[in-house]
């Protein structure tokens, strides 16, 4: 085989291993520490942008983020799967970076997380249990 077929299937191969990992947007590490959601200071993080609360050390290891959609294609909110027993449910004061309406639900995450937040609303076991504004 010459140099640079074994060039090109090296190369073919790194760009394969890149687009797979990049492709994987859901995060899967758990939190050992689940009850310290609870006493996590959401308030801290109204009106301030999302990108600071995911950066966070008790949330940045999320398992799923999921945009959500009151009417079909309206971006209304975000919810965060914490970890097996914890999500949030984040509310935005209004979109300056993102547009609101995306028929394919296909938010840009990178203007998403410029949104200020207005609301978190903290689930248990998919039960309410606190709301920060």
């Amino acid at each position: 085989m010459s140099i640079k077929i074994k060039y090109f299937l090296v190369i073919t191969l790194l760009f394969y291993c890149f687009t797979v990992n990049a492709q994987n947007k859901t995060v899967v590490k758990s939190n050992s520490n689940m009850e310290a959601v609870e006493t996590f200071k959401f308030k801290h993080f109204i009106n301030k942008q999302f990108y600071n609360l995911l950066v966070n050390d008790t949330i940045r290891n999320y398992k799923e983020l999921i945009y959500s959609d009151d009417r079909p294609g309206v971006l209304s909110s975000v919810i965060i799967k914490i970890n097996s027993k914890y999500e949030i449910e984040i509310f935005f004061n209004e979109l300056l970076y993102t547009k609101s309406f995306n028929e394919n639900q296909d938010w840009d995450f990178y203007n998403v997380i410029k949104e200020n937040i207005s609301i978190i609303n903290l689930y248990k076991n998919g039960k309410k249990i606190k709301t920060f504004q």
